[in-house]
């Protein structure tokens, strides 16, 4: 006799929910525009914030619905991570807030926005062939962070009128570290997933407990780097203290953690920045 499934508590729910419509990620992208901003000395007026909110889930949940036709095509017993209705319902809301977003920030954010935007685009598309972007080898982390950086140092800057200069490189360089440690620590949790569909990532070619501890060694590399900028005045002390609690945080989603531990823990490094700098 089959074993009947265990109820799932309100809260938990709530969690999954939280993390499957990627609604905490895109929690996570909209603070670090607004700790950009903190950081430049500009004042946002809402419309980078609701881009970035909006646009994270419309990219995001674009992907993962490709993602969960291809396992239904690949094995028919295989569960969606969203319900469709839910997955169209947060689509709908991210498109909605992108368009208000660029209407209310006019033409130079909608220009801003556009290599960020087309890389998630066109990040999980088949483009003529079963070959997505994500699947050459190596591309995937970097995609992400390349995309996710790009668009929260612009966008804050264009919405206040700010031109980027070479000031605002220790900013670009903080997030492009910050990302790119988030995401390959997702290659982390994503690892099996990633044999079984013969995708390379940096965690497949080292396997998981040696990527886990190269991750744990940049990480302590990046955390040095940031506090050498932060000591000359180029950094706040809200980005070397992200990268600190982000490395002392890395034992708790080794490979084989559960998925929404890494959900939770990994896109939470994308809200401390905004939180250390109202400390």
């Amino acid at each position: 006799m089959a074993t009947p499934p265990v109820p799932i508590g309100l809260s938990r729910r709530a969690l999954r929910l939280l993390l499957r419509s990627n609604a905490w990620v895109a929690v996570g992208v909209g603070s670090l525009g607004w700790w950009v901003a903190r950081s430049a000395g500009v004042t946002l007026h809402g419309a980078t914030l609701v881009v970035l909110l909006g646009g994270t889930l419309l990219i995001y949940n674009l992907d993962h619905l490709r993602d969960d036709r291809s396992r239904r095509r690949d094995d028919s017993l295989a569960r969606p991570r969203l319900a469709l209705g839910v997955r169209r319902v947060v689509l709908a809301l991210g498109l909605i807030c992108l368009g208000a977003g660029f209407v209310a920030g006019g033409t130079p954010l909608l220009i801003a926005s556009i290599p960020g935007g087309l890389i998630g685009l066109l990040y999980g598309a088949r483009l003529g062939s079963d070959r997505r972007l994500k699947d050459l080898p190596g591309a995937k982390a970097w995609l992400v962070a390349a995309a996710v950086s790009q668009v929260c140092l612009l966008l804050p800057l264009v919405e206040a009128g700010i031109r980027p200069s070479l000031a605002h490189v220790p900013l670009g360089f903080f997030l492009m570290v910050l990302c790119a440690l988030n995401a390959h620590c997702f290659d982390l949790r994503d690892l099996d997933v990633d044999r079984r569909a013969g995708a390379s990532t940096w965690a497949t070619d080292l396997g998981g407990e040696q990527a886990h501890r190269r991750l744990v060694v940049v990480s302590l590399l990046a955390t040095l780097g940031a506090v050498a900028l932060w000591w000359a005045g180029l950094l706040p002390a809200s980005a070397p203290g992200t990268l600190s609690i982000a490395t002392a945080s890395l034992p708790l989603v080794p490979p084989g953690a559960p998925r929404e531990r890494f959900g939770v823990v990994v896109d939470g490094w994308l809200v401390l920045p905004a939180l250390l700098s109202l400390l």
